[in-house]
């Protein structure tokens, strides 16, 4: 599973915890996670170790990933997962323009239950296609060095036909078809698809 929690803006963590346990899902790549900010627009987030309450209310494991500091905490990506981790990494994805949001890609290596390692990693792209493309190829160039199984998820800010999509991601399969919907609106439009889980 993969969600961009937009800051806890609109669901508390009571909330977006019994979702994750409807769903039941092995592993989650969360994005936009707040730890002890204080947002006006974000009472059901604030001063709260967002990642690590929610890991303890659906009883898995939790990684936090600071991509940048932010009223009064920090902003960033969350792993959870049912098994333990073995090991974590948070990778900072270039800055190819100043002034941008630093983004990062958050990887934890997980033991499943067999002694069989996977990856999993969280990342949250930019709103800029050319630099969406940059942070594409350098995430393509840190994961191929991983010698086990991955699973990618996150909010990549792109469509199906977006080059960050359709070439940058080509030797990645896909865990759901290009027409999915993956923005909940009160107008469905499948042509948005923003949030991509891949696997190699």
């Amino acid at each position: 599973m993969t969600y961009n929690l937009r800051f806890g803006e609109l669901a508390s963590l009571e909330e977006l915890g019994e979702c994750i346990k409807n769903e039941n899902p092995d592993v989650v790549m969360l994005q936009e996670v707040d730890v002890n900010t204080h947002r006006k627009r974000a009472p059901k987030q604030n001063g709260k170790h967002f990642i690590s309450e929610l890991g303890f209310y659906t009883k898995m494991f939790s990684v936090y990933g600071k991509s940048i500091p932010y009223e009064g905490g920090y902003y960033g990506l969350g792993l959870l997962s049912k098994y333990p981790f073995v090991s974590t990494e948070r990778i900072l994805l270039p800055m190819v323009e100043a002034g941008r949001e630093q983004r990062s890609l958050l990887t934890g290596k997980i033991e499943l239950d067999n002694g069989r390692i996977i990856t999993i990693a969280s990342t949250h792209l930019d709103l800029k296609a050319p630099i969406r493309l940059v942070q594409v190829k350098y995430i393509n160039e840190v994961l191929g060095k991983v010698n086990n199984p991955i699973l990618l998820g996150g909010d990549f800010n792109a469509r199906p036909a977006d080059a960050e999509i359709a070439e940058g991601m080509a030797r990645w399969r896909r865990s759901m078809p290009d027409d999915a919907f993956t923005i909940p609106a009160e107008k469905l439009c499948p042509t948005i698809v923003r949030w991509w889980l891949f696997w190699n």
